[in-house]
């Protein structure tokens, strides 16, 4: 779905210095228990079972009013 025009801007070296220029924070040192974590986290929002939901509909809500 990708093609070489999407990529031409690599091979730009003021293109690539103008983008280098432009960050601006710093690389984070994390373990990896850490780097394991975050990918069980983003794993759990873009799973199988987040994108089929696992809850369903419930029967009440606290507000009382009707579930449709």
């Amino acid at each position: 779905w990708l093609s070489s025009q999407d990529f031409q801007v690599l091979g730009d070296r003021l293109e690539m210095e103008r983008f280098r220029a432009a960050v601006d924070i710093e690389p984070a040192e994390i373990s990896d228990e850490e780097i394991s974590a975050l990918a069980a986290f983003l794993d759990a929002l873009t799973g199988r079972v987040s994108a089929n939901g696992r809850l369903g509909r419930p029967e009440s809500v606290p507000s009382g009013l009707p579930v449709d």
